[in-house]
């Protein structure tokens, strides 16, 4: 072989720089040919793969000649009576119900193998989202597997998505399903070719049979349908009649191999994926289809070289050493434009999809509604008491708060598993939004009305409402049980957050099937998106911006905190009978005087944000109702081993590839435990139903460790985790081990010139006192192990 005509081969971590350099209009021109090893992978539980194809030889072999008899042997026999040089699993079976009587036994050992009661291998999940979101260009995909999961993949996706069968999409399975999509010249890209049949139909499984069949399973359909008698008894006669040797005969007549080889001519790039490259006539076929010039790639964690070294079509293809879940993820993400890539949770929104006009999310009249005369104003707070926001802003603000993001608020619980403890504990996100837009609003209106005109920038009634929206917005990008959405990122290596997440739904356009409508509010109250993205902190921001994404968020104190503060230890720490004399005596201080600490936020000229030194006895109550939350509420052991539980569920649900992360963060509490419940990995469901029913995993160790430390276990196992700072503790399997980040208070204070009252509105320049950090908690290890019987 020439230099010029040498194979391709990279690894892993070369992927980035080979197929997925394609553009998007390449990619929907391109053809996917898929064997059994696409559904194969040691990196999942084994109930997401497919079983091996020589586990699946050895299986039948050992039922034929006996449990007992070595697999050596076993497949040394069986090479002898059928002088096969190489049996394939499909070979073996076709072979063992000609030789044998009981048909019905050896149909039910395969299906039993593909049964439809096991989960769906991950990469036909994949497989089923690039054919559907590749539309109406891609020229098709095509399957050697007779797995019952790839037919039901694709149709689970397709009720999802509204698509029927026979218009939309349709499978071919059936060697007269490709005569007639051949000579009808249907679309390719709307078939899915399973060319070696179904196990949904045993008779239609065809690789290496003859033309004869196409005949006979119209037979074998009109017998099961009009006869009631057992349709294995015809199939035996059918196969029968069938003679291995003339394999060769049907090359170039047998239909399913005539329209594969079509369509491939029509491709401009074609990607097999775990293909063996076994079939004679096939291999034929596919090579026929590949002649003229395309790109070709093979993906397989372990190719079959000498095959593909022999076809000359392919001696310019790349070899890409990777498993077919790895290389589908990426190359669906990555290689499909962001409006292609189908976002559909695993729970439908009927509702908001075809409900009355006026609901957020509706496709045909998605407007927010006026407000209704006569309609309450205020608000009646366990914390702040009633209130009202300013006139100013008070309608717009109205509008945001009944938009489908913010309304979406009241189904996330605040705490995420802290009621397991405080069973008090149960407030939600929107309370607490609303609870920070107040803040957010008496902050402003006091400043503005005592600020001093020496400021270079003059606050508008826009940058007003901007900043409120800023406040009550600012957690919708959490996902469901909030925080406990942390520990799911951490175990997908996903490096995102709750609030990149809540920038990005501002720069997304909503699609039809969008759960809200704040795009289509801040359009109509003229919202400027930049402002908002400045204020978050997403973008750099400078000026008014800055200043007012740092009241929202910083290292210290700000109003975000201050209202979590207040309000979760009301609810937790604070027992109004009998309580804590330190708890309730730092909480009645900064009840009493939050408003102070509000108003004692000054800045420098840079836009540093410091805090008058009269404030500081107020900063002392909150860093210790802070640190204190942290270290009893946020960190105790149920709720952390909840969140565990709950985050290894997700995490192996989103390994299963039936959902991706981005499916699951629109879901509610609620609609994520019935998703876990009722998903088809009995791992998955079991801890949902743990979870549930508070049957936690038991805490074995809760040790403090450095930071230094926190940053090394990264780069660790949970067994070197456990075995390093266990204090003796054995690592056994289905631990888990989480690592919580350490906590501190740090502000700057300034003395404010003289005759300056806490309330004023003045910026000050005076030399600060940076970076005094009033309080800390270490960071925290704890392992958790599963109860008995798990």
């Amino acid at each position: 072989m020439t230099e010029a005509n040498k194979l391709k081969i990279v690894g892993a971590e070369e992927l980035e720089s080979q197929i997925y350099r394609l553009t998007a209009d390449e990619a929907t021109k391109t053809f996917i040919l898929v064997g059994a090893g696409a559904a194969q992978s040691d990196k999942y539980s084994p109930e997401l793969r497919l079983p091996l194809a020589s586990k699946l030889r050895d299986t039948l072999l050992k039922s034929y000649y006996g449990p007992n008899i070595d697999t050596e042997k076993c497949l040394e026999r069986f090479k002898k009576e059928s002088k096969f040089e190489n049996p394939t699993p499909d070979l073996v079976w076709q072979y063992l119900i000609r030789e044998t009587k009981d048909l019905q036994k050896y149909t039910e050992l395969l299906n039993k193998e593909f049964s439809l009661e096991k989960p769906i291998p991950p990469s036909y999940h994949m497989l089923a989202r690039w054919f559907f979101a590749s539309g109406e260009l891609s020229s098709g995909i095509a399957t050697t597997n007779f797995d019952i999961q790839f037919s039901k993949a694709f149709s689970n996706l397709a009720q999802s998505l509204n698509k029927r069968q026979s218009i939309d999409f349709n499978f071919a399975d059936l060697p007269q399903d490709f005569r007639y999509f051949y000579e009808c010249k249907i679309d390719y890209n709307k078939v899915v070719q399973m060319l070696h049949g179904s196990l949904i139909r045993p008779w239609s499984i065809v690789a290496g049979t003859k033309e004869i069949i196409n005949d006979l399973t119209n037979s074998v359909r009109e017998y099961s349908i009009t006869d009631k008698k057992n349709p294995f008894e015809l199939l035996k006669q059918i196969v029968e009649t069938l003679n291995p040797e003339n394999s060769n005969l049907v090359k170039n007549n047998f239909f399913p191999y005539k329209y594969l080889e079509k369509t491939l001519s029509k491709s401009l790039t074609v990607i097999f994926i775990g293909y063996s490259f076994q079939d004679r006539e096939l291999v034929s076929a596919i090579e026929n289809g590949c002649s003229s010039h395309k790109d070709i790639y093979i993906v397989d964690p372990d190719p079959p070289l000498e095959k593909i070294n022999s076809l000359s079509s392919f001696r310019k293809a790349t070899v890409i050493k990777s498993t077919a879940e790895d290389f589908l993820h990426k190359y669906v993400q990555k290689l499909l434009p962001e409006d292609q890539l189908i976002q559909l949770p695993y729970l439908e929104r009927k509702v908001l999809r075809e409900g009355p006009e006026n609901i957020p999310g509706h496709p045909k009249l998605r407007l927010i509604p006026n407000l209704k005369k006569g309609r309450s104003t205020e608000f009646v707070d366990p914390i702040y008491g009633t209130f009202k926001f300013s006139d100013a802003i008070q309608e717009s603000l109205l509008k945001l708060i009944d938009t489908g993001e913010v309304q979406r608020l009241r189904q996330i619980k605040q705490l995420s598993f802290v009621n397991l403890k405080y069973h008090g504990a149960t407030h939600d996100r929107f309370t607490h939004s609303l609870g920070v837009a107040h803040l957010a609003d008496l902050f402003i209106s006091n400043w503005v009305s005592n600020r001093n005109k020496s400021f270079p920038e003059r606050i508008k009634i826009g940058d007003h409402l901007a900043f409120i929206t800023c406040a009550l917005i600012h957690d919708i990008g959490h996902g469901p049980f909030g925080h406990a959405m942390d520990l799911v990122r951490y175990k997908i290596n996903d490096p995102s957050d709750h609030e990149a997440d809540t920038t990005k739904i501002f720069n997304q356009i909503f699609s039809e099937n969008s759960f809200a409508d704040l795009d289509i509010a801040l359009d109509q109250l003229e919202i400027a998106r930049t402002k908002i993205n400045e204020i978050l902190g997403q973008k750099e921001s400078k000026g008014i911006e800055k200043f007012l994404h740092t009241i929202i968020n910083n290292t210290g104190c700000d109003i975000d905190r201050l209202d979590f503060v207040l309000r979760d230890t009301s609810s937790t720490l604070m027992s109004w009978d009998n309580p804590d004399k330190k708890v309730k005596e730092h909480f009645d201080i900064l009840l009493e005087n939050y408003t102070k600490l509000l108003y004692s936020m000054r800045f420098t000229d840079d836009l540093v944000l410091t805090f008058d030194k009269s404030s500081r006895d107020y900063l002392e109550s909150f860093t210790f109702l802070y640190l204190k939350l942290y270290k009893e509420v946020y960190y105790c052991w149920q709720n952390v081993a909840a969140q565990a539980m709950l985050a290894e569920a997700v995490a192996e649900m989103i390994h299963s590839r039936k959902l991706e992360f981005s499916d699951i963060k629109p879901l509610t509490d609620v609609e994520l435990l019935a998703a876990l419940e009722n998903f088809e990995h009995p791992k998955v469901s079991e801890l949902a139903y743990l979870v549930k029913y508070r049957r936690l995993f038991k805490l074995q160790l809760d040790t403090e460790i450095s930071d230094s430390e926190l940053g090394s276990i990264k780069k660790m196992t949970s067994e070197e985790i456990v075995e390093k700072f266990g204090k003796g503790l054995k690592y056994i399997d289905g631990m888990l081990v989480v690592s919580l980040p350490s906590k501190e208070v740090k502000v700057n204070f300034f003395a404010p010139a003289s005759g300056v009252n806490s309330t004023g509105g003045n910026l000050f320049a005076d030399d600060i006192e940076k970076d005094v950090v009033i309080g800390r908690n270490n960071a925290r290890l704890m392992v958790f192990t599963p109860p008995k019987g798990y």
